[in-house]
Parts: C-alpha cells; sequence; structure tokens
C-alpha cells in the first residue's frame, strides 16, 4: 500500500471516528461540564427572581472521587504482580515496587489519577497514554593537569565532547618533560524513560465500529495532541524543510474545548507565535490494523501524519492508550458518567430551589400597593429605618404572598434520595442512630454505605489500571536496556528488567473504609496466629516469608506503609545469613531449642499484640471522634431549623393577634355606627365600600 492510499485511508477513519471533533460527543460532554461548572446559562431566571443553579453533578462528583483516590492514590503501592511459582515471589516483588516507582515517582502519578479519574466521572469515558521517550541530560566537566593517557581516558568517551582544550610542556616528579593538559567537556547521558499522561477527550477519536470499552483490540485509534510545535518536530530529527510545509496546527475550538476553556481560570487569548519554530502543527498519532506489506495479514502500525505528508509509520506491539469509564455499557466503547445520571435531578433541584427561594424573597420583602400622592422615592428606596413621605396615611401596603416553599421541600429532598439511588453517594450516617448502633451493626451501615464505590473501584481496577499497569511492564522490560539503581523501600537496589518475565497476573490493591480496615488487620492476625502455630509444629506448610507477608498486611493496612522498619524480610541477605548461621551451630538439646524458639514466639505475638492493640484504639478513637463530629453538625443544623421555625411561628402569632384586634375594633365602630378601616381589611372595609 503505498503513501497515498494510506493517507486516504486514515482521512477517512478520522472523518467517521468517534470522539474527536464529533459534534454530538463533543456538545454532550460540553453540556456535562457546564452542570458541573454551575453555569447560569443552564436555566434562565426571571429578573428579581432567585438564579441560584445547585451542584448535584459537582457535589457527587468530588464526594465520589475523594473516595476512589483513597482507592488508588494513599499507599505506595497501586498494584501488585502475581508470583508465578514460590521461587518467583521475590522478582514479583521487586517488578511490584519498581513498575509503582514508575508511575508515582518517575510520574506525576497523583496528578495523573486524579485527572483520569475525574474525567471518567464528568465525561463518560477517560484516557492515559503511556510511551517510552528518550531524555538527554547535559552537563559540563572540567579537568586540569592531565597526562596523555588520563586525557585519552577522558575524552574517548562516547559521550563526551570536548569544549575547550590547552596543553603545555611541563616535567614531572622525575624531571621527565612531559605533555599536560587541560580541558574542558560536554557530557551528555542519554536514558530512556516511561512516560504517563492522562489526555483530553476532544484529542481521542476511536472507530465507530469499536464496541468494546478497552481500546487492545480496536482496528483504529487516533491522537491529535495539541501542543507539537514545529521546533519539536525538527528536534526529533524530521527535515527543517519538510516541517515547514507541514499546516498549522486548526485552533478552531470544538464545543467541548470551548466549554473548558471557558470554566478555565488562565487567560486562552488566542496570541501569536514569537517565531516560525513556536508555530503549532497539526499531528495525527495514529494505530490501525491493516495489510501493509502485502501478505494478507492485517498488522497493527503506527502511523503518524501531517496534512499530507507521513511522519511516521512503523509497526507496533499495542495501543498505548488505557481508558475508564464508571459505568461501562456492554458491547458498547462509550459507557456513561455520573454528570449523564445527574444532570435531570441538577434540574429539577435548581428550578424547586430558585421558587423556594424567589417565594422566601417576597415573603420577607413583599411587593407594595401605592395610592396616589406618595412619594415614588421614598418608597423605591426601601432601607431599613428609611422614611416615606405620604399625603394620606395608610397610601402605602404591603401584597402579601402567602409562604408556600414549605410544600417543595419533599419534592426537593426526593430528588437527593433518587441521587443518592443512581450513583450511590451516601450523606453521613445520622448521629443519633449512631448512638443507638452497636459495634457489628455500624460496621455494616459502612459496607453497604462502602459498596457502590468498592464496585466502581474494582471497575476501575480491573480494566484501565490493570491495562495501564501491564502496558508499562511490557514497556521496562522492552526498553530499558541497563540495570538501574534507585531507592526502593529505603534502600538501594539494582533493577535489570531486561531478566524480568512476561507476566498477565496481576491484583489491584483495593481497600476501603475505616471499618473494612480493622476487619481485615483483625483477619490477618488470626491467620498469623495460626502461621506461628504450625510454625511452632515444625509443619511444612508455613515459613518465614509466608508469616512475613501476612505481617508486612497488617502493616500496610496499618497504614504505616513500610514493614521492613518492623520486621526483617526472610529474602534479604542478612537474614539468610543469621539463619544459616544458626544451622551451622552444633546441635544441642533439640527440646530445649524448641522450647526457646517456642518462647520467642510468644514474645514476639505478645509484643505484635500489644501494638495491634494499640493501633485498633487509635482507629476507634479516630472513629469516635469523627462520629461526634457528624452528631455536632447535625445538632447544629437541626437547632437552626428549630430556631427558623419558631421565628417564624413567633411572627404568624404575632400577625394574627394584630389582625384579630384590629377587627375586634372595627366590630366595635360598626356597632357604634361609625364604619372605619383601620388599616387592616375587614368588616368596616367591607361597609364603606
Amino acid at each position: 500500500m503505498n503513501d497515498s492510499e494510506i493517507l486516504t485511508m486514515l482521512g477517512s477513519q478520522i472523518s467517521n471516528a468517534q470522539g474527536g471533533d464529533n459534534s454530538t460527543t463533543n456538545a454532550h460532554k460540553a453540556t456535562a461540564l457546564d452542570y458541573y461548572s454551575g453555569d447560569d446559562s443552564i436555566i434562565d431566571a426571571e429578573d428579581g427572581e432567585s438564579s441560584i443553579i445547585t451542584r448535584e453533578v459537582f457535589e457527587n462528583i468530588e464526594r465520589e472521587l475523594g473516595q476512589q483516590l483513597k482507592v488508588f492514590a494513599s499507599g505506595e503501592r497501586v498494584v501488585q504482580f502475581d508470583p508465578m511459582n514460590q521461587e518467583d515471589e521475590e522478582q514479583a516483588d521487586q517488578e511490584t515496587d519498581y513498575i509503582n516507582y514508575i508511575y508515582n515517582k518517575e510520574n506525576n502519578g497523583f496528578k495523573i489519577t486524579h485527572d483520569w479519574i475525574k474525567s471518567a466521572l464528568l465525561e463518560k469515558n477517560s484516557y492515559v497514554k503511556v510511551w517510552v521517550e528518550e531524555e538527554e541530560e547535559t552537563e559540563t566537566e572540567t579537568y586540569t593537569g592531565l597526562n596523555d593517557a588520563e586525557f585519552s581516558l577522558v575524552i574517548e568517551q562516547e559521550n563526551v565532547e570536548p569544549i575547550e582544550h590547552s596543553e603545555e610542556i611541563a616535567q614531572n616528579e622525575f624531571g621527565e618533560l612531559i605533555t599536560v593538559h587541560d580541558v574542558k567537556i560536554k557530557v551528555t547521558n542519554k536514558e530512556k524513560r516511561i512516560k504517563v499522561q492522562a489526555v483530553p477527550n476532544e484529542e481521542m477519536g476511536i472507530a465507530r465500529n469499536h464496541n468494546e470499552l478497552s481500546l487492545k483490540e480496536c482496528p483504529f485509534v487516533y491522537h491529535r495532541p495539541s501542543n507539537i510545535t514545529a521546533s519539536d518536530l525538527i528536534e526529533a530529527g524530521f527535515n527543517k524543510e519538510l516541517v515547514d510545509r507541514l499546516p498549522r496546527y486548526n485552533d478552531e475550538e470544538n464545543e467541548l474545548e470551548v466549554s473548558r476553556n471557558l470554566h478555565s481560570f488562565d487567560d486562552n487569548t488566542a496570541y501569536d507565535e514569537a517565531d516560525e519554530s513556536t508555530r503549532e502543527i497539526e499531528v495525527y498519532e495514529c494505530y490501525i490494523r491493516f495489510d501493509h506489506d502485502g501478505d494478507g495479514i492485517a498488522e497493527l502500525r503506527k502511523v503518524t501524519i501531517a496534512g499530507k505528508e507521513i511522519l511516521e509509520n512503523e509497526e507496533c506491539d499495542f495501543i498505548p492508550f488505557a481508558t475508564l469509564s464508571p459505568f461501562p455499557m456492554a458491547h458498547k466503547h462509550e459507557g456513561f458518567s455520573y454528570a449523564d445520571m445527574l444532570m435531570d435531578i441538577q434540574d429539577v433541584s435548581t428550578v424547586l430551589t430558585q421558587q423556594i427561594l424567589t417565594n422566601l424573597y417576597f415573603t420577607n420583602m413583599p411587593e407594595l400597593e401605592v395610592a396616589e400622592g406618595v412619594n415614588l422615592d421614598d418608597v423605591l428606596n426601601r432601607k431599613s429605618g428609611s422614611v416615606n413621605r405620604v399625603a394620606t396615611p395608610g397610601s402605602i401596603n404591603p401584597i402579601t404572598i402567602p409562604f408556600t416553599a414549605g410544600q417543595s421541600l419533599p419534592i426537593l429532598e426526593m430528588m437527593h434520595t433518587m441521587a443518592e439511588k443512581r450513583v450511590g453517594s451516601s450523606q453521613p450516617l445520622d448521629p443519633n442512630v449512631l448512638s443507638k448502633t452497636s459495634g457489628a451493626a455500624f460496621i455494616y451501615g459502612s459496607e453497604q454505605a462502602n459498596q457502590p464505590s468498592e464496585k466502581l473501584a474494582r471497575t476501575f481496577a480491573e480494566t484501565g489500571f490493570k491495562e495501564l499497569f501491564l502496558m508499562i511492564h511490557e514497556l521496562a522490560i522492552k526498553n530499558q536496556d541497563k540495570p538501574k539503581m534507585i531507592q526502593l523501600r529505603n534502600k538501594y537496589v539494582e533493577v535489570d528488567p531486561t531478566e524480568w518475565k512476561h507476566r498477565t497476573n496481576m491484583s489491584i490493591v483495593v481497600g476501603l473504609g475505616t471499618g473494612n480496615k480493622d476487619q481485615e488487620i483483625q483477619k490477618l492476625l488470626s491467620i498469623a496466629d495460626k502461621q506461628e502455630q504450625h510454625m511452632l509444629n515444625g509443619s511444612p506448610m508455613v515459613d518465614f516469608k509466608k508469616l512475613f507477608n501476612t505481617y508486612s498486611r497488617v502493616i500496610d493496612k496499618s497504614g504505616l506503609k513500610d514493614a521492613s522498619l518492623f520486621w526483617n524480610d526472610p529474602n534479604t541477605p542478612e537474614f539468610k545469613e543469621q539463619e544459616q548461621a544458626k544451622q551451622n551451630q552444633p546441635q544441642t538439646n533439640e527440646l530445649a531449642e524448641a522450647e526457646q524458639v517456642k518462647g520467642q514466639f510468644a514474645i514476639q505475638k505478645t509484643q505484635m499484640e500489644v501494638q495491634m492493640k494499640g493501633q485498633l484504639e487509635q482507629f476507634k478513637q479516630q472513629a469516635n471522634h469523627e462520629k461526634e463530629i457528624i452528631k455536632a453538625q447535625h445538632e447544629a443544623q437541626l437547632q437552626a431549623l428549630k430556631t427558623e421555625l419558631d421565628d417564624r411561628a413567633r411572627e404568624l402569632d404575632r400577625e394574627s393577634k394584630e389582625a384579630i384586634t384590629i377587627l375586634q375594633e372595627e366590630v366595635k365602630l360598626l356597632v357604634a355606627g361609625i364604619p372605619k378601616d383601620l388599616g387592616q381589611p375587614g368588616i368596616g372595609d367591607e361597609l364603606g365600600q
């Protein structure tokens, strides 16, 4: 297939792809962003009425985002590779630590996780990209007084370029004449690094016929980055004449970009590039399956195009994108977002809240009925304690508006309940209920409240996160061609991915809620107790490594992260040397040794129990403290509501008494034959008419 045919094929795929510049898809996502931002154009309010916009989309997304960040960003390990056999445990641990190191340390793991999950909750699907980039670090070094051999040794290195050099004849310590060199060199170190980045939805395009969430088997995917400049392409090795004729990036924003920039605090005003080198180029990085070599079998290839030029065409191993969706749909790529579930509820809540507040405004400050002869400037200047000049008393009367907002409150509460049922973001438990609840019932209630978040976390873990970390693992094996010294678990270790195995088994570390952690710690301690008993009895079912793994999980669940601070790892050389030394010691009374080991285990067990009891007590104190805070907040809200209702009742009582008094006076005057209006509608007023 020649270049012209490839360009025609890619042009057709790009124009038909879902996402990207697709107006329908982007319009829907832009609307979701407007709802999240509380844009006042969602529902127009009349002048003089409340224009408040409720924020159900924002509140539920941010609440759930916090729950998911606890899962995926609160520990050092996001994923954990499963060993293939017993001999593979140490290697699997190192690979786990290194891949998590790449994600969290060499990349901004927290920011990637935050943006990836938030975009999924808001915009149906979200994407991250993983690739290898060769980075160059340059530094200068200066050497003086080198002899010929030393000088040759310095400048003959592959990554060294001499900048300045001078030499002179001098005598050495033996009185011989030698050449002495002073040299300044530039040292260039190149290193391949794995990069991970969250990608905006508007930059992605997916084959319209793709019907799976995963892009692993997708026939066509493109990425159109918005920040590729002419300088970047020339630096990457492309000919300057070719780059100069490439088209400028199409800066005509689609609806999603417009909405995203509208709610940004950055200055998005268009600007002219400083010179031609900073001109942005419209580049499409396409991943497509087609028969390039004519053998009848479609291969996955990466084809990068700009305008009518093919910049790159090479075979690749996988499509380097992973995707998340909070509500994935069977046999479809695009799922549903939290915004999809909440936008209609936000519409209803907004209208009801606007009506409630507008009714309250007019009740507290009603419209006025003004007779002739009233100074309108005084009336329009409605301030506390202001003076109104009138010709006749009673010329200014309020038009009474009945307070009907209370009838809307149950419907508003129903909307909140409906939102909770749809997305599972529940409110804090009632402190009055908590105070009368047993510990087991409280834990059960917490588990029920956490179930939607746990389901979402498991969905994210088994789809996007698993795919992403398997791709990072594969790139590390294929691109890191020499050992690397890094710090893992407070120790510097040498990591060589070329010796790793190709892995497909991976488990995601997921844990939610204090109640769940307490239960897991108790279960782990129970397992540790059984393991210790087996070891004391000489059972081959358990060894020091298994026991260390259990205690490591306990430390991890306690939030202390590094188990090596509390327990010696049996895989370390120091531990193995100690065990070997014990085995080489002369055999003594076996029964005495067994008793000694039993005593040591008993001491360790007692210490562990004391430590765990302290940690559990700390968790309980924290939970009680949170319960007291929730209780105080609810009591304050109830007291405020009670005060407001009492004030309103007193006001209504006062108004009723005044109306009755006026009515009684009018009746007395009427009986006396003097019909007179005393300021409120009554019998005298009606008979007078």
